[in-house]
Parts: structure tokens; sequence; C-alpha cells
């Protein structure tokens, strides 16, 4: 059953706020970096833009998991969103970028 969740804004739209409102930073291609400390700018966007939301999907399962309470460790955790092709989540989740799209296009046809 369905208990729940949590919704961030995406990784698409964080990256494009950062390009837009730092004014000393510029738009690089997003690589994902050897280490999480970078030693040049591209390397420290990749960074903090793709690790940092790795982190933040990661850490916010276990935040949702410890909060349902016991029974739940071997619960399904899904990630939906477009950009999941980029991060490299753990072996825990179910990856599904189009989850939200496939639903409202069944919604759509059920109520079409």
């Amino acid at each position: 059953a369905y208990i729940g969740g949590a919704i961030t804004p995406g990784l698409l739209l964080g990256w494009n706020a950062l390009q837009q409102r730092a004014a000393k930073l510029y738009a690089v291609d997003l690589q994902h970096p050897a280490a999480s400390i970078g030693n040049t700018t591209e390397s420290q966007i990749a960074s903090g833009v793709l690790l940092g939301y790795g982190s933040l999907v990661e850490g916010m399962a276990d935040r949702l998991l410890a909060e349902a309470g016991p029974g739940f460790d071997g619960a399904t955790l899904v990630a939906t969103g477009g950009c999941l092709n980029l991060l490299r989540l753990s072996d825990r989740f179910n990856v599904a970028p189009d989850l939200t799209l496939r639903g409202l296009a069944a919604y759509g046809r059920l109520n079409g």
C-alpha cells in the first residue's frame, strides 16, 4: 500500500536556478564527478548538483523510512523524475523516470 512520500524541487530546476542566479557561474555539461571535492569550477558544480541531489534523495529515503517505523525496512522505494539518469542512487531504489507522466496519461485515458 502507498503510505506517502515527499516532493522536492527537481535537479533541473536547481541547476537552472544556479546558472541564472549565480552571476560568476556559467553553464557546464553535467558529468558525474570522480570525487566530491572538485578542483575546477566544472567539477565543483557537478559535485554540488549531482552528488548533492543524490544525497538529498538518499537522505530523504532514510528519513521517510525512519518515520514510517518498524516493518518498513523492506519497503519499495520509487524514485521518479526525468533527470534520474544523471544520479547514481543505491540499489534500494526502483528508478522510474517517467512514472508521473505515465500516471497522468493513464488518468487522462480513464477520464478523457
